[in-house]
C-alpha cells in the first residue's frame, strides 16, 4: 500500500462521515485517481463486494444505515496512475484500506406513527370493505417488531382521550418488521374485523348517547415490547353502515314504509318486491316444514329460506340481528353457503341461550329484551361487489323471540331440539387435513395420522373440544414443538458454558472470538442478538459447575470443537432437589426434564398430569415411564392434555376470541417465557391455528353450516381458482397463463394453466393449499428442476373428470393464443400434474379428491422471483408429457369453473418478486394493461 485512510472507523448510524487517503511521502509524476470500495463481511467470513459504482478522488464521504449497526466493513481504494511518457500504461494497485463497524448512540424511539388509506382520493376516508395502512417511522429499530393496535375515537375535537377511549381498542393485534428504511408497515383489513369493529364504534349509541354519525373515526398505536411509543394523530373517517342521511343524533332509528322494495314486510304487509339492485330477492324465516315464521321462543330451531336470482353456485353468508331502537346486536352470524339453487332453505340453527344473551344491552337495568327480542336478516353476498341486504326490518317482518322463562310465555311452541342435533360437528375433532396446515414440517403422514387418533379419543374427557380450544392448545403445541413436531428428543439443554455462568448469550452475531482449545475457552461473539435471560439461574451460583458440563466451541458457533454439551448433567443439577425431583444422584432432572407436544417438566407435575390422564386410560403412566413420551404417541398426546386439563387452561380461554387471551394460555404454561416466544405464540393463534379451525364460524352448541357445499367427485385444485392477471414482467395479461400458444407475440406454447397462488412467504405465509382433484394414485413426487416441485396423480376413473368437463361446458376466454388441447377419453390414461409447489405433503399411495396434497410456493428455475405467483396445473395422457408439445395435453381450464381474476390481491402480490427460499422482494412492477396486444 502507498497511502492510509483517514476518518471514523466506528461511525453513528445516519450520520455523514469524510474519508480521505493520504499518501506516504511525496508523489511525482501525474496527478493519481482514486476509487473507493466497500466490502461487508459476510457470516461464513468471506467479504462480499457491495460497492456498486466507486466513488472517485482524494476525499468522498460515507453514510451506513441501521441494516449496517455492528457488522464490519471494510473499505479500499485504489490508486491508477497514468504512465509517465506518452504511450506507457497506467497502473493500478492498493492505495490503503480501513475496517470499520458502525454504532449507534440513538435511543430506539417511534418518531411518526400514521394510519391512511393507500390508494384512495382522500387518504383519510374508508369504507369497512378497504385495508388501511398503518405505519410506525421508527429510529434505531431496525429489524425489531412493532405491535399496531387499532382504537376506535369517541372523544370530541381533535387528539385522543385514553379515558375516553380505554374500550375501543380492537382486539387483534397487527405486528410488522422495521425494514432498513426504519418504518415497519402493516395492512389492517377492516372487512375481516367489519362485524366487531362495528359493535365496538357503535357502543356509545347503544348505551343512549349520541349517535356515531356517518363515520366511525379509527386511529393507530404502535407499541414495542409492550409499552406504547406513539399514536397516529390523523383518524381515519370510515363510513358508518348504520348510518341514515338525515339521521338525528336524539331521535330513534326511523322505521323502513311497508312494502319497500329492499326491506319486505313478510306477512300481512303487502307484497314483496324484488331489489332492483341486487340478486337476493328475499330472506324469510322458515320451521323446519318450510312455514314462515313469526314468533318462536327460545329452543326452537329456524331456517333461512333464500329467494335469489342468478346466483347459483355463489357464496352468500347470513347474520341474525336482534332489532334495537338504538343499535342493533348481531346473535348468530353462519358459515359461508352456496347456493344450490333461486329457492333454497339453510340447514338452520337452535337460538339457544347464548345466543338470546346476545341481545340483552347489560348496562340497561330491566331491559325489556330479557323477554322478548325481534330478529332480522342480513345477507352478505362473498362477490364483493354486492352489497349487503336486509330483510325484514319493519315492524311487520321482524321476527319475535321469546324467553319461556319469562312470565310472557310462548303458546303453542314446539320442544327445543336435544342437543345432540345443535353440537358444532367440528368441535370434538381435529382432522389429518387440519394438523398438515399446521404441522407443514411432518414428512411421515402416519406421525400426525397417531396424533389425530389420540386427540379424538381424548378431546372430550380432557375438555379440549371446541374448535376455540383447539386453536389454543395447538397454537402452543406448535410453539414448542415447532412445524415439523419434534417429539423425538427432550427438552434441549445444549448451551454455552458462558450463556449458563452468564444468564445471556448471543445466539447469532459478529465478530466471532475463536476459542481457545490449549486453556478450553470457548469461543464466543463479540456482539450481536443477545437473548435478555438464561432461565437456568442454577449455575450463575455454581459456575464450576457450568465449565464442567456447559459447551464449549471453537472456530464458529455451535461447533462444538472443545467441549460438547453433557445435556444430562446439565439437566440433573439444574433440575435437582425441587418440585418432587430428587438429588443430582438421582437422575431425575434428566429423567423428568420437558417431554411431549408441551414441554412438561419436573417429577411433581408429571405425577398430577398422570393422575389426570389415569382416570381416562389406565395404561398410561408417564411417571414409571416418563422417556415413552418421546417413543409413544399416545404418551406424547396425553401428558399434554392431560396438563391442559390439571391447570385449568379452559377457565381462562371461556369463549373469549380474543388473541389477546394467548398471553394468559402461555403464563400458565410457561410463566418465565420470553417476549420473543410469547409472540410466536400469539402469532400461532392468530395466523395459523385460529384460521385452520375457523373459530370465527363456530358458536359451540350450535349446528353449523359447513363452509363447504358438497363439491361431488371433483374439487378444484385451489380454493377459489382464478387465472393470473400479471405476467412474469409485471404487466396485466392474464392470457399469458393460459393454455396454448400464448407466450412470446402468441408464438411460444404454454403446456398448462396458471393459478394465481400466494406462495410460501418466510414468516408470514405457509403458502395457498394445494388438493387432489379426483381419486387417484400419486405416481410420483419429485424436488424437479425448471418446474421445482411437482406431485403427478393417475386419476382413477376418466369417467369422473369427463362428467367434471360436461358440468362446466368451457368456452374459450379468449380469442387469440388460447387452445382447447386434445379430447380426453374415457379408455385413456390421465395425470393431474401439479408444478412449482414449496411442500409436498405425500409422496405415493392413493389420494381421494379434496386431500390436501402440498403447499404452492415459486419453486424451479422458470418461477423464481416471478411477480405472478402462481400453481402451474396440466392435465396429461402420459406420465411426463415433457418434449410430447400438444399431442398429450389439454387445457385444463375445460374441468375448473374460474373465478375472475381482477382481485384486489393480485394486484398488491405484484408489487413484490417472489423466492423459492421464501423471500419476497418489492419492486415497481409496470402494471401495463396488454390485454388487447
Amino acid at each position: 500500500m502507498v497511502g492510509i485512510i483517514i476518518g471514523n472507523q466506528n461511525p453513528l448510524l445516519g450520520t455523514t462521515y469524510n474519508y480521505e487517503i493520504k499518501p506516504f511521502g511525496l508523489s511525482f509524476g501525474p496527478k493519481s485517481k482514486y476509487e473507493w470500495y466497500l466490502y461487508k463481511k459476510q457470516k461464513n467470513g468471506t467479504w462480499k463486494d457491495i460497492t456498486g459504482s466507486p466513488k472517485t478522488g482524494e476525499k468522498v464521504t460515507y453514510r451506513f444505515g441501521e441494516p449496517g449497526l455492528g457488522i464490519e466493513f471494510e473499505m479500499k481504494v485504489y490508486e491508477t496512475k497514468q504512465g509517465i511518457l506518452p504511450g506507457m500504461p497506467s497502473s493500478k494497485q492498493l492505495a490503503g484500506s480501513i475496517k470499520l463497524i458502525p454504532t449507534s448512540n440513538t435511543v430506539p424511539k417511534i418518531e411518526k406513527v400514521v394510519l391512511f388509506n393507500r390508494g384512495a382520493r382522500d387518504v383519510n376516508k374508508a369504507s369497512y370493505r378497504d385495508t388501511l395502512i398503518a405505519q410506525a417511522h421508527c429510529i434505531g429499530m431496525f429489524n425489531k417488531d412493532i405491535e399496531f393496535h387499532l382504537w376506535e375515537d369517541d372523544a370530541p375535537g381533535k387528539g385522543h382521550n385514553s379515558t375516553i377511549n380505554k374500550n375501543n381498542r380492537h382486539t387483534r393485534t397487527y405486528t410488522a418488521r422495521v425494514n432498513e428504511k426504519g418504518i415497519a408497515e402493516i395492512g389492517i383489513p377492516l372487512m375481516s374485523d367489519e362485524r366487531v369493529l362495528r359493535q365496538m364504534a357503535n357502543k356509545l349509541l347503544m348505551k343512549g348517547d349520541q349517535n356515531e354519525g356517518a363515520n366511525h373515526e379509527y386511529y393507530v398505536t404502535a407499541s414495542y415490547s409492550g409499552k406504547i411509543m406513539g399514536a397516529s394523530q390523523t383518524n381515519v373517517d370510515v363510513a358508518n353502515p348504520d348510518h341514515k342521511t338525515g339521521q338525528q343524533p336524539t331521535q330513534p332509528k326511523s322505521q323502513p314504509q311497508t312494502n319497500t322494495p329492499k326491506f319486505p314486510t313478510g306477512q300481512g304487509g303487502g307484497p314483496r318486491q324484488p331489489d332492483p339492485k341486487g340478486n337476493i330477492i328475499e330472506a324469510v324465516f322458515v320451521d323446519s316444514s318450510g312455514k314462515e315464521l313469526s314468533k318462536v321462543a327460545v329452543g326452537n330451531k329456524v331456517h333461512v329460506r333464500i329467494h335469489s336470482k342468478n346466483m347459483v353456485g355463489k357464496y352468500i353468508q347470513y347474520v341474525i340481528w336482534e332489532y334495537d331502537m338504538g343499535s342493533n346486536d348481531e346473535v348468530y352470524r353462519s358459515g359461508n353457503i352456496k347456493i344450490p339453487a333461486d329457492l333454497c332453505d339453510t340447514m338452520g340453527f337452535v337460538i339457544t341461550k347464548d345466543i338470546f344473551k346476545k341481545g340483552v344491552d347489560s348496562f340497561i337495568p330491566n331491559d325489556p329484551d330479557q323477554k322478548t327480542q325481534n330478529y332480522f336478516i342480513e345477507i352478505i353476498s362473498k362477490d364483493l361487489a354486492a352489497e349487503s341486504k336486509k330483510f325484514g326490518v319493519d315492524s311487520e317482518g321482524l321476527l319475535t323471540v321469546e324467553n319461556p322463562l319469562s312470565p310472557s310465555g310462548v303458546q303453542n311452541t314446539p320442544k327445543p331440539e336435544t342437543p345432540s342435533s345443535t353440537k358444532c360437528p367440528r368441535c370434538e375433532k381435529v382432522t389429518l387435513e387440519e394438523l398438515q396446515k399446521i404441522f407443514t414440517g411432518v414428512k411421515e403422514v402416519n406421525h400426525l395420522e397417531e396424533i389425530v387418533t389420540h386427540f379424538n379419543k381424548g378431546a372430550k374427557h380432557f375438555g379440549i373440544n371446541t374448535c376455540l380450544k383447539k386453536a389454543h392448545f395447538f397454537a402452543q403445541v406448535l410453539k414448542e414443538t415447532g412445524n415439523a413436531l419434534t417429539i423425538k428428543s427432550p427438552e434441549s439443554m445444549n448451551y454455552s458454558t458462558d450463556a449458563l455462568k452468564n444468564g445471556f448469550w448471543y445466539s447469532e452475531g459478529t465478530n466471532w472470538v475463536k476459542g481457545d482449545l490449549k486453556n478450553k475457552k470457548g469461543g464466543y461473539y463479540g456482539n450481536g442478538s443477545k437473548k435478555s435471560f438464561c432461565n437456568l439461574s442454577y449455575f450463575k451460583s455454581h459456575p464450576d459447575i457450568a465449565e464442567k458440563y456447559g459447551r464449549k466451541d471453537l472456530n464458529h458457533y455451535k461447533d462444538k470443537g472443545i467441549q460438547i454439551a453433557n445435556e444430562d448433567m446439565l439437566a440433573n443439577h439444574a433440575y435437582s432437589n425441587k418440585y418432587g425431583n430428587g438429588s443430582v444422584e438421582s437422575g431425575d432432572g434428566s429423567k423428568y426434564r420437558g417431554k411431549g407436544l408441551i414441554q412438561l417438566t419436573w417429577k411433581e407435575n408429571y405425577e398430577k398430569v398422570n393422575s389426570e390422564i389415569t382416570v381416562f386410560d389406565g395404561s398410561v403412566d408417564i411417571v414409571s415411564n416418563p422417556n415413552k413420551i418421546l417413543t409413544d404417541k399416545k404418551y406424547a398426546v396425553y401428558s399434554a392434555m392431560g396438563f391442559w386439563k390439571w391447570k385449568k387452561i379452559n377457565d381462562v380461554i371461556n369463549k373469549d376470541k380474543s388473541p389477546d387471551i394467548v398471553d394468559k394460555v402461555t403464563f400458565l404454561i410457561n410463566k418465565d417465557d420470553d417476549a420473543e416466544s410469547k409472540r410466536k405464540r400469539k402469532t400461532n393463534f392468530q395466523n395459523i391455528t385460529s384460521q385452520v379451525f375457523r373459530i370465527n364460524e363456530c358458536e359451540p352448541g350450535v349446528a353449523q353450516p359447513s363452509s363447504k357445499e358438497p363439491i361431488g367427485k371433483w374439487h378444484d385444485p385451489v380454493d377459489k381458482p382464478r387465472r393470473t392477471k400479471y405476467n412474469s414482467s409485471g404487466n396485466i395479461k392474464p392470457v399469458s397463463g393460459a393454455y396454448g400458444d400464448v407466450r412470446d407475440g402468441y408464438t411460444k406454447y404454454h403446456s398448462g394453466l396458471d393459478l394465481f397462488a400466494l406462495p410460501f412467504i418466510q414468516d408470514e405465509f405457509i403458502g395457498t393449499p394445494v388438493y387432489a382433484c379426483l381419486d387417484g394414485e400419486i405416481v410420483e413426487s419429485t424436488p424437479g428442476n425448471s418446474a421445482g416441485q411437482t406431485i403427478r396423480i393417475k386419476i382413477k376413473n376418466v369417467k369422473d373428470l369427463l362428467e367434471q368437463e360436461k358440468k362446466i361446458n368451457y368456452q374459450l376466454e379468449f380469442k387469440k393464443g388460447e387452445e382447447r388441447g386434445i379430447d380426453i377419453k374415457e379408455s385413456d390414461d390421465v395425470y393431474l400434474i401439479y408444478m412449482h409447489l414449496s411442500k409436498r405433503l405425500l409422496h405415493k399411495g392413493d389420494v381421494t379428491a379434496g386431500t390436501l396434497i402440498g403447499y404452492s410456493g415459486v419453486s424451479g428455475s422458470i418461477a423464481n422471483k416471478i411477480p405472478s405467483p402462481h400453481l402451474h396445473l396440466e392435465i396429461a395422457t402420459v406420465q411426463n408429457a415433457y418434449g410430447t408439445g400438444k399431442t398429450k395435453r389439454t387445457n385444463p381450464a375445460r374441468f375448473i369453473k374460474l373465478n375472475s381474476y381482477d382481485t384486489k390481491d393480485q394486484d398488491d402480490a405484484v408489487n413484490y418478486k417472489y423466492t423459492q427460499d421464501g423471500k419476497k422482494i418489492p419492486w415497481k412492477a409496470p402494471k401495463t394493461d396488454q390485454r388487447n396486444l
